[in-house]
């Protein structure tokens, strides 16, 4: 039975206060406890391609012992998308979803794969400077809360090695609103009442400078910028791709 949003609001507002959380988490995990889709239309996107999972394996030669996160990432698809492209190293996968985590697992059942269920706040459990690389994609764009992105942007920074590559995805557009009607975040907006994610309530990057200084401020040099028609996203009519370097 699904539960209405005139019920459910109030009683994710009551759990994230005894748990002492924040409601926005709450209904995240609420969201993909049973997993998500693998997403496979996305594998035609040859931007994807281009601007983060070929570059990320040519990045990875100049690593003796390379080293890959991938944050968000659901089933494995990209994970999978780096072995076809011939990426050798350690790859790992981080998701808030357990059933994600799961089916990770059983997909890529060697020790040289490795996932992580994440708390939705921050990457705890891994060790820091221990990646030459991170990368996301079709993730941040769906967090409306500004203090959860900084705190998870400002762990992968912590996570990676010095002079290893942020690789990041997000939505872009002027406007504040979808082509359907419905509205978006702003960057620095805190949306913790949101009662969805995957599209419920996304946030919108309005301009290059506001996520570069973002970065900026967290330690990272961004290398590049391209932004792009956004491809099977109702949410954003184009889309940001940002390569950073941890200084």
């Amino acid at each position: 039975m699904k539960i209405s949003r005139a019920v459910l609001a109030p009683l994710v507002r009551m759990i994230s206060r005894l748990q002492g959380s924040n409601p926005y988490t709450l209904i995240q995990k609420i969201e993909y406890i049973r997993g998500t889709s693998d997403h496979e239309e996305h594998n035609a996107n040859t931007d994807l391609f281009r601007l983060i999972l070929e570059p990320l394996v040519l990045d990875a030669m100049s690593f003796s012992s390379p080293r890959v996160l991938d944050f968000g990432c659901g089933k494995g698809r990209n994970i999978q998308n780096l072995l076809d492209l011939g990426f050798e190293g350690e790859l790992w996968g981080a998701d808030i979803s357990r059933a994600n985590i799961v089916a990770c697992k059983k997909r890529f059942p060697t020790i040289s794969r490795q996932f992580l269920k994440t708390n939705g706040t921050d990457l705890g459990e891994l060790k820091s400077e221990n990646f030459t690389a991170v990368f996301s994609t079709i993730v941040f764009q769906h967090i409306p809360v500004w203090s959860i992105r900084n705190q998870l942007l400002s762990e992968i920074n912590r996570v990676l090695i010095t002079r290893g590559r942020l690789y990041l995805q997000m939505g872009f557009g002027k406007e504040l609103v979808t082509s359907e009607g419905s509205p978006l975040a702003n960057y620095t907006e805190e949306k913790n009442e949101a009662l969805g994610s995957n599209g419920s309530l996304d946030v919108q990057i309005r301009s290059r400078e506001e996520l570069i200084s973002h970065l900026s401020n967290l330690g990272f040099q961004v290398s590049k910028v391209e932004i792009t028609p956004s491809f099977s996203d109702k949410q954003h009519s184009n889309w940001i791709f940002v390569v950073a370097e941890k200084l």
